[in-house]
């Protein structure tokens, strides 16, 4: 003990107790800590598996290499799946890999957003960019102010506008 620093270099030692205060941990070399039984700060704060591989956020059984259970913020954006690994996200916003199911976790195409189960059916193969599922009426809103324009544009890589569906107020 020495002007309020304590040196650990014991190799018998096990077990380190801090009571209170702030405390550092530094080196200047590459620095590996193994922890047979994880790290787990705050009850479930910060919850690091070694068994697993798993780390877990709000939670103390992480069920994949990340899990977050509460509010979740990315304030720069998010790439999700392993094809965008290393992928920088557009900013403030997300690129995901695979089909997106909101209110279903199998969702039938690209984006799939599920009310309720309008029963055993699936989309159309040729026509599942974005499936619209409910048990009852089902639909899809495209909402601008009064004096403006409303479009629904079909097109092709040789005609941008090769049909319309248009409403002008």
């Amino acid at each position: 003990w020495s002007n309020g620093t304590t040196n650990i270099g014991d190799a018998n030692s096990d077990i380190l107790n801090i009571r209170s205060g702030d405390w550092n941990l530094t080196s200047t070399a590459t620095t590996t800590v193994a922890m047979t039984n994880g790290l787990n700060f705050d009850s479930n704060t910060f919850v690091i598996d070694p068994n697993s591989g798993r780390v877990g956020i709000g939670t103390t059984s992480p069920v994949s290499k990340l899990s977050v259970v509460g509010e979740s913020a990315f304030a720069g954006g998010a790439s999700v799946g392993i094809g965008y690994a290393g992928t920088s996200a557009p900013t403030g916003g997300m690129i995901i890999q695979g089909n997106v199911g909101i209110g279903t976790t199998a969702p039938d195409g690209t984006l799939h957003v599920m009310t309720a189960t309008a029963g055993s059916v699936t989309a159309a193969g040729n026509a599942d960019d974005l499936v619209v599922e409910n048990n009852g009426n089902a639909g899809i809103s495209i909402l601008s102010p009064n004096a403006n324009l409303t479009s629904i544009y079909f097109g092709s890589p040789t005609d941008s506008v090769g049909a319309k569906i248009e409403w002008d107020y």
